[in-house]
This record gives structure tokens, C-alpha cells and sequence, in this order.
């Protein structure tokens, strides 16, 4: 599909050329997505650079938020918060000029602030991360629809998933108990995509790690694992918790022991 519509891109002409770009950004999307949860970081970074390139192309704004929030996956994971919260700010700067307030729009933004919490949470700046999640929040009270699955463009939104990003930037924050009151209110939608719930779980169990809430901590991962496998087997905080329960049981676990053994930890 990649190829093939890549090649029709370049065959055809103003405004079809624009049209395929497009689907071109949404095939990237996807395959970002898989590259990224099963652990192929370097190869995500590539289609990282040939999102950007399609969206570019395509003429049409949104596509080049979607690039923007992809681009800054890898500067997530490297920790150069500083350019990616730049650029995140230009792509919301150039959606707000256009003076477009339409859903789609409203849509998009939301993700953008939602990235910049959890990138300002990262970089150890609370206030800045509960900024970012306040305009998301009114963002999402403007849209009145509840959780939308992202449609089209992908970016999924809605009041589960400013939820989500509440949890996951106190976790980022290092303040676990915060984490775990946000989450006890929040109920995710089942428009919510499945890999974003587990990872959502995945980092709850952090927090319930660090409360000294191992039991929990371990029915989290068992919740990630059932929702996304792949992605948690991968996730670099499935080990670390499943290695800290490990240490810290007493007595035998027969659950943490298949988790461990599933891992590769043991």
C-alpha cells in the first residue's frame, strides 16, 4: 500500500497529487504506530521523516499536525523537550491562525496539547504540563461529543483520553499518588484505541509501584497485556515494574511468575 500509493502520488496531478499524499500520511501513521510499539525505535524515527515529507505535500493542514505530533515521538524518547515542544507550538499557532473553529480542528489541537503535557511533565515543568491539560480540557468541553476515536487524521480525543494524559503526566511528574486519584475517577471509552488504554495501564502500574500498591501495580500489567501484548511485552516499563515486583515479593506469586516468564525476565 505504502508503494503503491507513494507511486500514484507521484504520478498524478494537482489536486489528486494532494489527495494521495494524504492517504500517504495514513499508511505511514499506522505503520509509525506498529514500529513504535513492538520496539523498532530506529525505524520509527525513519517513517517519522517520510510522514513529515507526505503531509508537506498534501496541502492540507491538519496532515501537517499529524506530522508534528508523530515527529515528536522520537524527540519524546530522546529528551530534546525543548525543540519538540517548539515544534508543536508552531503547528498550533498555524491551526489557530487560520481561524478555523471547526470540529475537525478542535480535534487536533487537543492531541497537540495533550503531547505538550506529557512532554513538559518529562521535562519536570508541572505547571507548564497542567497548562497544557487545562486548554485540552476546554477544548473538549467546546467539542460537547464525547470521546472520538479520531476518525481520518487518526488523533484520537475526547474526555478519556484528557484523563489519560492527567495519569500520565503525574506519572511523568514522579508523583504517584496523583496518578492514582486521577485514575480513579477517570472511566475510558471503548472509542479510546486498545493501545492506548494498555499504555495507560502500563503506567498506572508504575504508580501503583511506587505507592507500595504491588498488587495492583500487577493486575495494571495483567490489563496491558490482555488489551495490547505486543506493545506491553515491548514497553520498557513493563520490565521495569515486573523486575521491582520481582524483588519485592515474599512469598510466590504464580501470576507475577508467568508475567516475569513472559517478559523474558526470568
Amino acid at each position: 500500500m505504502l508503494e503503491e500509493t507513494t507511486a500514484a502520488a507521484h504520478e498524478a496531478r494537482e489536486p489528486q497529487e494532494n489527495d494521495f499524499y494524504a492517504q500517504l500520511v495514513i499508511f505511514l501513521f499506522a505503520a509509525h504506530s506498529v514500529a513504535n510499539k513492538v520496539g523498532y525505535e530506529d525505524l520509527a524515527t525513519v517513517v517519522e521523516d517520510r510522514i513529515s515529507w507526505a503531509a508537506e505535500r498534501s496541502s492540507d493542514k491538519l496532515m501537517g499536525a499529524v506530522g508534528t505530533w508523530t515527529r515528536t515521538t522520537s524527540m519524546l524518547a530522546n529528551g530534546a523537550y525543548d525543540i519538540a515542544q517548539q515544534l508543536l507550538d508552531r503547528s498550533r499557532d498555524d491551526l489557530e491562525s487560520s481561524r478555523d473553529h471547526s470540529p475537525e480542528v478542535l480535534r487536533m489541537l487537543g492531541p497537540l496539547h495533550l503531547r505538550s503535557s506529557v512532554l513538559a511533565a518529562r521535562a519536570g515543568d508541572a505547571e507548564r504540563a497542567r497548562d497544557h491539560l487545562a486548554e485540552a480540557r476546554t477544548l473538549e468541553t467546546h467539542l460537547d461529543e464525547g470521546d472520538h476515536d479520531g476518525g481520518y487524521y487518526q488523533m484520537c480525543f475526547g474526555p478519556s483520553n484528557v484523563g489519560i494524559h492527567e495519569v500520565a503526566a503525574s506519572v511523568e511528574l514522579g508523583a504517584g499518588a496523583a496518578a492514582v486519584h486521577h485514575a480513579e475517577s477517570l472511566r475510558i471509552s471503548p472509542q479510546i484505541p486498545r493501545i492506548r488504554t494498555a499504555q495507560h495501564f502500563v503506567d498506572l502500574a508504575r504508580a501503583h509501584l511506587w505507592e507500595g500498591n504491588n498488587a495492583t501495580a500487577l493486575q495494571a500489567l495483567h490489563k496491558a497485556r490482555r488489551l495490547a501484548p505486543q506493545q506491553t511485552l515491548h514497553h520498557p516499563t513493563t520490565r521495569e515494574v515486573t523486575r521491582m515486583l520481582v524483588r519485592l515479593q515474599r512469598r510466590s506469586n504464580e501470576d507475577l511468575t508467568k508475567l516475569a516468564q513472559w517478559i523474558g525476565e526470568m
